[in-house]
């Protein structure tokens, strides 16, 4: 036991001494390239600082070091480091410098200010190098005017002090890159990256008139002009596009040439130019459907929308036929006389319907079984059958909700077996074995009910007077 005790304090000490020298050999590795950054000799400072970081790539001072070489205008005159001179990955060495040094406890600072004497506050001189570094970024940027450089500001440096100034470079730099185009994407690509830019009205003006001329300078077509005006509905050119798309629009329907083509036409585009001019067209189209078609609904809706036409005394003629007077006659018997005498009329299936509609009305009027068994047997072919015989067989189930019993429903119901399965004959049945068990009051009665109509809204009450008599049965005996 006390041998194993020894072990594990042995282990803590260990750790603890490693704890101790790790910043002790780290201090010692960045010592060095600092001192040489000092002196000038900036290919090895680089040369060891760059170690440090393959080793420690948050290290503060070795970030420091080379944020320092990177932003010194110095190390441009000689020759093998020319191209080492960069001042963003100089703002990006510092950057990581001050956030590194942001999470380091205040025993860790004061050992980065003992490791270097000529640097005796570590985080005066980071913030110092930033702020400089930053400054040197930005003027650099100022000064260039280069797109994608401020892009990369942007993009890494969301958090500078300059970055709403480097945000509006860049908007008007992107802008003179585009203003001149007549790209589409690109005017779009500027307006989805810079939605704030103050030239971003111009911007959306100079694309809605380069998509305008694309739509004019390729074929005439109907899709590309209603994604123009899908897309761009406050362009300055939407009235323009609209004279294109009622031109099309307007030969699409001359092309098929139909009735429906030209109302479709009218309806859609009531404003249209092309509208006068296509107008006479329609008439004659539709005065030469309403012959075709020769029915009552086809003149007077004719008549209806051109009362004025050239066509209008020769639909009065055809209005005058003897058509319009058989089916205005208003009686079955005229009516049957009518289609008895002209069979082969060409309007007979129109008297014909006539003629059952008012035989209908007339069974309406009377509304018993009798009347509507009378007109189903007469015109079993009319359009009415079905409703006379809905009509007749709800009748029917009238009557059978006055009845007490099962046997009289099923009497009742002979003469119409279809009626029997039918869901509101079977709800009239359940009420109808309701009151008959009531009536009846016996055991027998209610236990059928309940077989037959298991789900019933009166099953839970049947049940309660079933389970009472039972119980009254048990308490007897």
């Amino acid at each position: 036991m006390i041998r194993q005790l020894f072990l594990c304090l042995r282990c803590l000490v260990m750790l603890v001494f490693v704890a101790a020298i790790i910043p002790t050999v780290q201090g010692q590795s960045v010592k060095g390239p600092y001192n040489k950054y000092e002196k000038g000799d900036y290919i090895d400072a680089e040369e060891g600082f760059r170690k440090v970081l393959l080793e420690y790539p948050k290290d503060v001072i070795a970030n420091l070091g080379l944020g320092m070489i990177y932003a010194n205008n110095s190390i441009q005159l000689i020759p093998s480091m020319i191209d080492k001179y960069d001042i963003f990955q100089a703002f990006r060495h510092i950057r990581q410098s001050k956030k590194q040094l942001t999470i380091l406890r205040g025993g860790e600072i004061d050992q980065l200010n003992k490791l270097i004497k000529s640097l005796p506050d570590v985080e005066i001189k980071v913030n110092q190098e930033y702020n400089r570094i930053e400054d040197k970024v930005f003027n650099s940027l100022m000064k260039s005017r280069n797109l994608d450089s401020a892009i990369i500001f942007i993009n890494e440096f969301p958090d500078s002090r300059y970055f709403k100034q480097v945000l509006q470079v860049r908007d008007n730099m992107y802008f003179n890159k585009v203003k001149g185009t007549s790209d589409v994407n690109l005017l779009n690509d500027f307006i989805e990256r810079c939605p704030f830019a103050d030239s971003i009205k111009k911007a959306i003006d100079l694309r809605n008139l380069a998509a305008y001329y694309a739509l004019t300078g390729t074929s005439r077509n109907l899709v590309a002009v209603y994604d123009y005006l899908d897309r761009y509905p406050n362009s300055r050119q939407y009235a323009m596009v609209i004279q294109i798309r009622d031109s099309l629009e307007s030969e699409k329907a001359i092309k098929e040439n139909t009735v429906e083509s030209y109302a479709f036409f009218f309806r859609s585009f009531p404003n249209a130019i092309q509208t006068r001019k296509m107008m006479d067209r329609f008439i004659e189209l539709s005065f030469h459907r309403a012959r075709k078609e020769n029915t009552l609904t086809g003149y007077n809706e004719f008549l209806d929308l051109f009362p004025l036409s050239k066509h209008y005394a020769q639909s009065i003629r055809y209005n005058r036929d003897s058509l319009m007077f058989s089916l205005h006659s208003g009686t079955v018997d005229s009516l049957n006389k009518y289609i008895t005498n002209f069979p082969s009329s060409r309007y007979f299936n129109q008297a014909v319907k006539l003629r059952n509609k008012i035989a209908f009305e007339n069974a309406l009027k009377d509304y018993d079984i009798s009347a509507l068994e009378q007109f189903i047997y007469r015109y079993p072919a009319s359009d009415e059958l079905q409703m006379a015989c809905s009509m007749r067989d709800s009748l029917v189930l009238v009557q059978v909700q006055f009845l007490s019993s099962e046997k009289d429903f099923s009497e009742l119901l002979v003469d119409y077996p279809y009626l029997i399965n039918q869901p509101r004959t079977m709800a009239v049945l359940e009420e109808v074995l309701y009151k008959e068990a009531k009536k009846m009051d016996l055991q027998e009665y209610y236990q059928e009910f309940l077989e037959r109509c298991p789900r019933s809204k009166h099953t839970l009450e049947i049940q309660a007077i079933i389970d009472k008599k039972n119980k009254e049965a048990t308490d007897r005996n």
